[in-house]
Order: structure tokens, then sequence, then C-alpha cells
């Protein structure tokens, strides 16, 4: 079976239920893959850096990580 390609969008830092999502997600490394992962809200460059943590912590390679935009277009 192909496995599924995924792209996270996440604003993990804040509550726990992405840190939980992206924990999960890298679990399943035999049925998804990871392509990239981006991050939003606020200080979104501390949110790469913890999203880059989550590999290291599971001895994965990390996809590319992009810190997205850390406000939104209507402020």
């Amino acid at each position: 079976m192909e496995k599924i390609k995924v792209l996270l969008d996440t604003d993990i830092g804040d509550d726990i239920d992405d840190a939980l999502s992206l924990s999960l997600a890298l679990k399943m490394q035999d049925k998804m893959e990871i392509i990239g992962v981006t991050t939003t809200y606020m200080d979104t460059v501390y949110r790469a850096k913890m999203v880059k943590r989550f590999f290291t912590e599971f001895n994965l390679k990390a996809p590319p990580i992009y810190a997205g935009a850390s406000k939104t277009a209507d402020g």
C-alpha cells in the first residue's frame, strides 16, 4: 500500500493537541509520509524549532520545516 503524503500545518506550543497530533503522525510512518511542516501564529520560528525537536526525539530525519506568518492577513 502506498503511503499517504501529508503536509502538516501547526501552531504547536499553545495546547497539547498539536503535540499529540504530531506524535501520532510520527508513530504512523509506516502508513504516512510527512513531506513538510509549516508553523503558524505568533512566534513561528520557535514553533518550527519545537517541530524539529520532535523529529530528533523520534530519531527521524525531518522534512522541510517552514516558519509561516506570525499574524493573519486581517490582523
